[in-house]
């Protein structure tokens, strides 16, 4: 049997982090929810005395703290000696904390609610559980957003971007106007940043809330994946980083820059560019189909079989030294400043093929001599190419 300690310990963890999603961006009104009103919650469920603890009765709370900050309220002052206000921590439970809101609202005649919408605002979506997808479309829009959130994206920053028709910023918000997530959206479809409260990560469960919403509505994420640790699939399913698996499929393009990912699961396909600078991927299971290619730094030493690139190819200063059999490459395909001596029996390259700066002498028989090839000194086909190197 666990301890009440024990108990006590857990209990605070579970309940701050269902605080979490209401802390505000007020420094002194976030102290106030850590320090005073959850260990006021976590003695209410231990004595018995709160049975529930509702989304609504938080809320509550925390805009009873946040207008009590903002004017600067008398009873801030009188705090016991450990500096917390004594208003509430004579509370013994989160319903008796509720009787002390409902004296200021009597006492200022205005209900302590968050306010649902302002002037700016335009719904576009419904999803579910009650949440919805926001355009913000004015200024005084992007300064609520921007204020709630604890992030810079209010206050004249990102006005002008409000004049762009292809530009624009949603925000999630929960069923009672709360924004979750921020996001900033280009060329119409393309999300470029996804912002959590204090330009953090979003929290995990809106991830796949959002899901849905990008999937019907054809969103493509144009952010890194580091930013996110995750990827979205062309069925709408979030993947993590670490858990990718075999046969992905990915919409749009695919930036692992700077992750710590070391290799990528077999058949792999994704519409757009796939991005590894700067990562440690060192291996690419069999199958890769991609619309382009960009390795700069990354450990990467050998291309896997049956690679595909539908756009270019170039390995030029990159860590390849060998090509495998089945590699398509559909336009122009440039290997100079490699170690890479020798091409694979198999492979198919649909544009130029620029040699130029590399070791390579001799073509494979797949290579047809219509084939335009670049050296150092000039352009040329295969089959000249084939005639100068016997």
């Amino acid at each position: 049997m666990p301890t009440r300690e024990q108990v006590r310990e857990r209990l605070t963890i579970r309940v701050q982090n269902r605080l979490q999603f209401y802390w505000d961006r007020h420094y002194r009104v976030f102290g106030l929810m850590r320090n005073c009103v959850k260990p006021v919650i976590v003695r209410g469920i231990l004595r018995r005395r709160t049975r529930r603890l509702l989304d609504q009765d938080i809320e509550r709370v925390v805009e009873w703290l946040h207008d009590a900050v903002m004017h600067d309220a008398q009873w801030l002052q009188n705090v016991d000696e450990a500096g917390k206000p004594k208003k509430i921590m004579k509370c013994a439970s989160i319903e008796q904390l509720l009787v002390e809101v409902a004296k200021a609202e009597r006492q200022s005649g205005r209900k302590f609610r968050p306010q649902a919408t302002c002037p700016g605002e335009q719904c576009i979506a419904v999803l579910d559980d009650g949440y919805t997808i926001v355009r913000l479309s004015t200024p005084e829009a992007l300064d609520w957003e921007g204020d709630r959130m604890g992030h810079c994206i209010g206050w004249g920053r990102y006005d002008h971007c409000l004049q762009n028709p292809d530009s624009s910023f949603l925000s999630l918000r929960d069923r009672f106007g709360r924004p979750h997530v921020t996001m900033s959206v280009v060329n119409r479809r393309y999300v470029i940043n996804m912002q959590g409260k204090g330009n953090r990560r979003p929290v995990d469960r809106y991830f796949n809330i959002l899901a849905p919403f990008f999937s019907r509505e054809d969103y493509k994420l144009g952010l890194a994946a580091f930013d996110l640790g995750r990827v979205l699939d062309e069925d709408g399913v979030w993947h993590k980083l670490g858990e990718l698996p075999p046969d992905l499929r990915v919409p749009g393009r695919f930036n692992l820059c700077h992750t710590a990912l070391r290799s990528l699961p077999p058949r792999l396909y994704v519409s757009g560019c796939l991005l590894i600078g700067s990562s440690l991927i060192a291996e690419i299971g069999e199958g890769l189909d991609v619309g382009g290619l960009i390795i700069g730094d990354a450990p990467l030493a050998a291309l896997p079989p049956n690679t595909r690139v539908r756009g270019n190819l170039d390995l030029r200063g990159t860590q390849v030294s060998h090509l495998s059999n089945g590699l398509r490459v559909d336009r122009h395909f440039l290997i100079g400043a490699t170690s890479i001596s020798k091409l694979p029996d198999v492979m198919n390259v649909g544009g130029k093929f620029n040699l130029a700066g590399s070791a390579i002498s001799t073509l494979p028989s797949c290579i047809p001599d219509d084939q335009v090839i670049v050296t150092n000194d000039r352009t040329m086909l295969a089959g000249e190419f084939r005639e100068r190197n016997r």
